[in-house]
């Protein structure tokens, strides 16, 4: 039995609990700041049979990966003239954390 300490951006939360909810894991969505990921993130503890912690993490990999999305802003350069810039930023990402767990009581 693992356990499995995930911070991700909130971005990714709802993709992240739906995927989890299909698979027979029983996991914990806390809300934190600071940390690993210095903005609002969201922590998950998840129990995980050894059998399946491959598939979890390659799963959560994807989901979680970092990828660059396109924003964009308007510039007022003059009293009466706006510009459209568009620029990339990074969104997603995830640190992922994988313990030994020697006990898991459902109460």
């Amino acid at each position: 039995m693992k356990l499995i300490f995930l911070n991700i951006t909130p971005n990714d939360s709802l993709k992240v609990s739906n995927y989890l909810r299909k698979m027979p894991v029983y996991f914990c969505k806390i809300a934190s700041i600071g940390g690993i990921i210095s903005s609002g993130s969201y922590t998950y503890l998840i129990k995980v049979n050894d059998e399946l912690l491959d598939e979890i993490i390659k799963n959560l990999i994807v989901i979680c990966k970092t990828r660059k999305i396109r924003i964009n802003t308007i510039n007022n350069v003059e009293m009466s003239m706006f510009h459209n810039i568009s620029t990339t930023q990074k969104e997603g990402g995830a640190s992922l954390f994988v313990v030994d767990l020697e006990q898991f009581i459902k109460v």
